[in-house]
C-alpha cells in the first residue's frame, strides 16, 4: 500500500496571490473603462430623437435623421485607425500609457459635447462640432478597443 502524506499546516496559502489581485483589478478596470464608452454610444443613440432637432437645421425630418444617422456612423468608421494609432503607442511605450490616453480622449470629447451649443446659437459650426468629437469617440474606442484586448 502506497504512503499518503496529508498536509496540516492550516491552509496558509492566501486566497489570491498579489499577481492574481492585479490580473483581477486590470481586467475590471479594462471591463469598466469599455462599459462606460459603449454607454456612452448607447445613450447618444437613444437620444437621437431630441439631439437630432438641436444640432441639426430645421426644415426637413428626413435629412435631419439622416444626418443624426451619419453622425453616429462616423465614430464606428474611424474604429480602425483609433486601433492604428494606439496600437502603435501601446508598442512603442506601454499598454497601460496607450489605455489611459484613449480613455482620456473618450472623456474629454463625451463632455465637451454636454456643453456643445444648438444649431440655433452658432448655425452650422453645431453639427461640424459635433462630428468632430463624434470622429475624436470613434479614434478613443477603437484605440481602448485594441489595447483592452492584448
Amino acid at each position: 500500500m502506497a504512503d499518503v502524506t496529508v498536509d496540516h499546516s492550516g491552509g496558509s496559502k492566501p486566497w489570491m496571490s498579489a499577481s492574481t489581485k492585479m490580473h483581477a483589478h486590470l481586467l475590471l478596470s479594462l471591463f469598466l473603462g469599455t462599459c462606460l464608452e459603449f454607454f456612452d454610444f448607447a445613450v447618444f443613440a437613444q437620444l437621437g430623437k431630441y439631439l437630432t432637432p438641436n444640432f441639426f437645421p430645421p426644415g426637413n425630418v428626413y435629412a435631419e435623421q439622416l444626418s443624426f444617422w451619419a453622425t453616429y456612423a462616423v465614430a464606428f468608421i474611424v474604429r480602425p485607425m483609433g486601433a492604428l494609432m494606439f496600437g502603435h503607442v501601446g508598442d512603442k511605450s506601454s499598454r497601460k500609457t496607450s489605455l489611459i490616453w484613449s480613455l482620456a480622449l473618450m472623456a474629454i470629447p463625451t463632455t465637451l459635447m454636454g456643453c456643445l451649443p444648438t444649431f440655433g446659437m452658432i448655425s452650422w459650426a453645431a453639427p461640424v462640432l459635433l462630428v468632430l468629437l463624434r470622429l475624436f469617440q470613434g479614434l478613443a474606442i477603437g484605440g481602448e478597443n485594441g489595447t483592452a484586448l492584448v
